[in-house]
């Protein structure tokens, strides 16, 4: 019982302060495309994507069955039914690429100096996404070094 709730807790704290800032990350960097790069198709299609992974990390949040929390992760999931590849998880792999992918986003708006061009709303929310993010990932090697057994040698 005690562990279910955590991996839950865990589920809700992965959606929330990593999941939704990655889909801020790239509503904030499609619309940047749009309005600034001039970007037609690819602007809307990063910023759409990036409403979609907000929308499916809420839910992943919110609903008690563990769902995918991208759009790449449920992608992943349907070949991983369709294929049955064990070596291969394309549900972890899709995970990862979009990792990969926010973080490529994030440097290359922050290395060509867009993120001022932001309107104050996706700036604000640019700001409170990487903040987020940021004391995610330190809460979560905290929460590992004090749950890693000790070794005994």
């Amino acid at each position: 019982m005690r562990s279910n709730l955590r991996k839950r807790a865990w589920r809700i704290w992965d959606a929330l302060f990593t999941g939704v800032p990655y889909g801020i990350f790239k509503m904030g960097t499609g619309w940047y495309w749009w309005t600034w790069a001039h970007a037609s198709i690819g602007g809307p299609l990063m910023l759409a994507w990036g409403l979609i992974d907000v929308g499916l990390n809420l839910a992943a949040a919110i609903w008690a069955r563990p769902i995918p929390f991208c759009l790449l992760s449920q992608l992943g999931t349907a070949i991983d039914r369709r294929r049955g590849h064990p070596e291969i998880r394309f549900n972890d792999l899709g995970l990862a690429l979009d990792t990969l992918l926010s973080f490529s986003l994030v440097s290359g708006m922050i290395w060509n100096g867009c993120i001022p061009k932001l309107v104050p709303v996706f700036g604000r929310a640019w700001d409170l996404a990487v903040v987020c993010n940021v004391l995610a990932v330190g809460v979560a090697r905290v929460v590992d070094a004090v749950d890693r057994p000790v070794s005994q040698s």
